[in-house]
């Protein structure tokens, strides 16, 4: 019962804000629509297939990253936790050996992409479509 009214209580408060400038969000949309158009074109008119699929490359693997942070900072937990547990020790150092090597393989394909991605646009005078 007591997790349930914390759910609830987060949940509330993450959508006040957004009731609360309900009544305010067409007038600024608008405005804030013209505003950005002004200062950064029609952005989504100029992507092509490169850079659409380059967003959703380094998106998922940021998240995987974030995804693999939270792991190491729980088997630090549970090793400062551990309270001389050799059992839950050999856990935390299972957790962390293993999110370090994800880690590790994250940071290399998002290298790895940035480069092929690099290289397919042209920046290094890649494959292009003049030279196709």
């Amino acid at each position: 019962m007591k997790y349930l009214l914390v759910l609830l209580f987060g949940l509330s408060c993450g959508f006040l804000p957004q009731m609360a400038q309900a009544q305010l969000a067409d007038i600024f949309d608008d405005q804030l629509e013209s505003a950005g158009t002004q200062i950064y074109g029609n952005e989504l008119e100029n992507q092509n297939i490169i850079s659409i699929t380059s967003l959703l490359i380094y998106s998922v693997l940021s998240i995987v990253g974030i995804i693999l942070l939270g792991f190491n900072i729980y088997a630090g937990f549970l090793w400062m936790t551990a309270g001389g547990k050799k059992e839950q020790v050999e856990k935390a150092q299972s957790f962390l050996i293993n999110a370090v090597i994800g880690l590790i393989l994250i940071l290399a394909s998002y290298a790895i992409a940035a480069f092929v991605i690099d290289l397919v646009s042209g920046k290094y005078g890649g494959v292009t479509t003049t030279n196709l």
